[in-house]
C-alpha cells in the first residue's frame, strides 16, 4: 500500500480542524516550521504535552524526508527533552536528513524558542521507504 496524503494530518493538514496547521517549508532534505502551542497542548501546568513535542518532531523530520522520498513513515522515533516546551509562544521547528542506505533513512530535528533560539527538544528518527506494489 502506497502511503496518500488526503489533508487531515494532526500537525500539518489544513483540513483537520483540531490540528496544528502547521506550515512547513521543504528544501532539498531540509524543513522548517513555526508553531506556537495552545492550552489545549498542555501536560503540567504551563507546559506542553511531551507527546504533542514529540508529534512536531516527527512531523519535521518527515517532511525533510519526504520531501526527497515521499513514500517513506517513520518506524523509529528518540526524542530528548532539554527544557520545557511553553505554550503560546512562538516555537521553530528544524528538520534533516543524515543518512541514507537503500530504504532507510535516518533523520534529525530540534525545536527551539523563536526569541532566544535556546533548544528546547531534539530528536532522530529513521524511515522506512515503502515498496511499490507488484
Amino acid at each position: 500500500m502506497l502511503y496518500k496524503d488526503d489533508n487531515h494530518c494532526f500537525a500539518c493538514g489544513d483540513l483537520n480542524p483540531e490540528g496544528l496547521h502547521m506550515e512547513v517549508e521543504k528544501n532539498n532534505g531540509r524543513a522548517r516550521a513555526q508553531v506556537t502551542l495552545r492550552p489545549t497542548h498542555q501536560g503540567w501546568k504551563d507546559m506542553a504535552h511531551g507527546g504533542l513535542v514529540s508529534t512536531i518532531l516527527d512531523e519535521i523530520m518527515a517532511h525533510a524526508v519526504v520531501d526527497q522520498e515521499p513514500q517513506a513513515a517513520t518506524v523509529e522515533l528518540k526524542i530528548r527533552f532539554r527544557d520545557r516546551v511553553p505554550l503560546g509562544r512562538a516555537l521553530i521547528t528544524e528538520g534533516w536528513i543524515v543518512d541514507r542506505n537503500r530504504r532507510r533513512i535516518t533523520a534529525q530535528g530540534e525545536l527551539r524558542l523563536k526569541e532566544t533560539g535556546e533548544l528546547l527538544a531534539k530528536a532522530e528518527s529513521k524511515f522506512l521507504i515503502a515498496r511499490s506494489p507488484g
